[in-house]
């Protein structure tokens, strides 16, 4: 049992690793596929619990409310600026990086659609739980591909390559980060002055915490069982 939760430190080579970011077979795709729509069906887990934005949507409304910009322009810009930061990393996209923005959005939509959003606290939490669960076996799915991150995964992944950062740790470090940084900039008015913003709730307490060691576990299962 002990060695269930054993994080890996770092990405493991599975048996379906592609030979390049840009060239695959189609069982790898189809791994990569099914990863990234069960990542896009756990946000939408995560978002119809209401309970809490996730770290990112939090860091884009709060930069929306300091600028003035919408939220998806927000959103793409920021993304851009999180694979800007992958040049120091020494990070590179792949076709797995395109894919990522694609299939998640999708499953984003048809999910949110579909899952209801209960009344009851305790199921919201429940869901809250199930949604990082999901994310965290999807992000070991399809970053064992090899065929590239997504533009905040891959802060993650360059991290523990360029500086040996545990995957786990270096999760956790940057959903903290733009959490606090969202929060600050939701509450600041025009004047410049710091306020608290509302966009952060007990959902996305508990993603910013619990996403990098339950990705690390899962992880560290694929790799021993691959």
């Amino acid at each position: 049992m002990r060695r269930f939760f054993t994080g890996a430190r770092s990405v493991p080579i599975t048996s379906w690793r592609a030979p390049s970011q840009w060239r695959c077979s189609p069982r790898t795709y189809l791994i990569l596929v099914i990863g990234l729509y069960l990542y896009g069906t756990g946000d939408a887990i995560i978002i119809n619990a209401t309970l809490g934005a996730g770290p990112w949507v939090v860091f884009a409304l709060g930069v929306t409310h300091v600028t003035g910009l919408s939220v998806a322009y927000t959103t793409f810009i920021l993304s851009l600026f999180a694979v800007i930061c992958w040049i120091p990393l020494r990070q590179k996209p792949g076709l797995g990086t395109i894919s990522n923005a694609v299939v998640i959005s999708i499953a984003i939509g048809v999910g949110t659609a579909v899952i209801p959003e209960p009344s009851n606290l305790y199921i919201r939490i429940l869901m809250v739980v199930l949604g990082i669960l999901t994310i965290a076996v999807a992000s070991a799915l399809y970053l064992t591909c090899g065929l590239g991150a997504g533009p905040r995964d891959g802060l993650m992944t360059g991290m523990n390559k360029r500086f040996g950062v545990p995957v786990g740790r270096a999760r956790l470090v940057v959903e903290v980060a733009v959490v606090i940084l969202g929060w600050l900039l939701s509450g600041m008015p025009r004047d410049g002055s710091l306020g608290l913003g509302k966009n952060v709730g007990l959902g996305t307490a508990l993603f910013a915490l619990l996403i990098g060691r339950c990705v690390a576990i899962t992880l560290g299962f694929v790799g021993r069982r691959s």
